[in-house]
């Protein structure tokens, strides 16, 4: 590449990475007084990103809406601190708040804003996809979802008659905690996907959504967006799913003990509604509870919901198929007969409650009162630990095998023995 030019700061891209932004947006001059136009820009990304990529720009570049063009030096000094410090709601929902010092936005406003940082989330992570009947309509599900965990917003409410601009900021503030809280990974998709264009960097590899009949790639995403460790997570192995594995306790237990990481545990109710947990730990707890404090409880469908563990020592998970003395069945949160979450070993009883001293307060179901019971449509957990998980997983089950094996034998010559006496 050539030398860099005295007073255009790279900030944190490589001469490689400078070079390639300055290609990308035909800037002739290699010098800080240049211009980069935003046309030249918005025509590196495919055409329905576009308009929601304007307000990026105009941040990127630290001008006011409706400017033209921008300055060089401040464009890579933004693309800089984009690629360095990767991408927040706060950081996206300032995007659209109006740059210009004007009226602060109405509540109907700040909405829209969650609807179009939601919107270049999804298609940041799916870059695959185009507009067309079935990601249209993946879109409208998506959207709907993270706009519906806004709808209480967090924090303390502004008095009545305090004025419209504290009341808008507090309604911003609110969206941003309840964002953070429920899907903080989501605009993480977008740094990756304007460094592949602008900077030449080998984008991030497509996430596959799994084959699942209870998620599709819009709740895929909301799912991974919840936590960094779902976010980064490969291809998710299928430990049990009630439709290809039978729908049985065994069953469950057959795919998902011993797993040594964290899993997903999901749920389609014949109401159409998704709830689910992850858990890091999958074993026989013998009707006593397990787990640690990253465990966390989620609806998908009616709205968007996560809660976290908010106790050190809590009853994270239960799993009991041997202790005939106690509950059989799995169940999260809450105390043995009174579980935030409960299946039992027959599918027949299973309900949620509204709260319990281990998990966030609030509803994994549209709540019916105290306790809300639901029926199974479709039940599945998916592995997200990787290669290690499983492979520790199937060193287990090893072990497990070659103690049944030796106490087979230790019983067979004891009956040998008990014939000859």
């Amino acid at each position: 590449g050539s030398a860099p030019a005295p007073g255009t700061d790279r900030g944190a891209l490589s001469e490689e990475e400078y070079q390639a932004l300055r290609k990308a947006l035909q800037v002739g001059d290699d010098a800080p007084s240049a211009r980069v136009e935003m046309l030249q820009f918005l025509d590196l990304f495919p055409p329905h990103i576009r308009p929601l990529l304007q307000p990026v720009f105009f941040q990127m570049a630290r001008v006011q809406v409706g400017e033209p063009s921008a300055c060089w030096a401040d464009f890579v000094a933004g693309v800089s601190e984009l690629r360095l410090r990767g991408c927040t709601w706060e950081r996206l929902l300032d995007a659209w708040t109006s740059r210009d010092g004007g009226e602060e936005a109405a509540p109907a406003v700040e909405e829209l804003h969650v609807e179009l940082a939601a919107s270049l989330c999804f298609w940041c992570a799916q870059p695959a996809l185009s507009p067309g009947e079935g990601a249209d309509a993946s879109l409208a599900a998506f959207v709907a979802a993270i706009t519906a965990c806004c709808d209480k917003p967090e924090g303390d409410s502004p008095p009545p008659d305090a004025p419209p601009s504290v009341r808008s900021a507090a309604l911003r503030r609110g969206f941003e905690m309840g964002l953070a809280r429920a899907a903080p990974c989501l605009p993480l998709a977008v740094a990756p996907f304007l460094a592949g264009r602008l900077l030449g960097v080998a984008a991030p590899r497509d996430f596959v959504a799994p084959e699942s009949r209870i998620l599709d790639e819009a709740s895929a995403l909301l799912v991974r967006g919840m936590e960094p460790r779902l976010w980064e997570t490969g291809a998710w192995t299928p430990l049990y799913r009630d439709w290809a594995d039978g729908r049985s306790f065994n069953g469950l237990l057959k795919g998902a003990l011993h797993y040594e990481g964290p899993a997903l545990l999901l749920v389609r109710t014949e109401e159409r509604e998704i709830l689910g947990a992850l858990s890091l730990v999958w074993s026989d707890g013998n009707g006593k509870y397990a787990g640690s404090a990253e465990s966390f409880l989620f609806s998908l469908s009616p709205a968007l919901n996560v809660f976290r563990s908010s106790s050190r020592t809590g009853n994270y998970v239960y799993l009991n198929a041997r202790n005939k003395f106690a509950p059989r069945g799995i169940g999260f949160g809450g105390q043995v007969n009174f579980f935030r979450f409960w299946m039992d070993a027959d599918f027949e009883e299973c309900y949620v409650l509204d709260n319990d001293a281990t998990f966030d307060k609030g509803e994994l179901l549209p709540s019916k009162g105290m306790q809300t019971n639901f029926k199974i449509a479709h039940l599945e957990i998916w592995g997200v630990g990787g290669d290690d998980a499983l492979a520790a997983q199937m060193a287990q089950r090893e072990r497990d095998q070659g103690q049944r094996d030796l106490a087979r034998k230790v019983d067979r010559a004891k009956l040998v023995e008990n014939d000859f006496d």
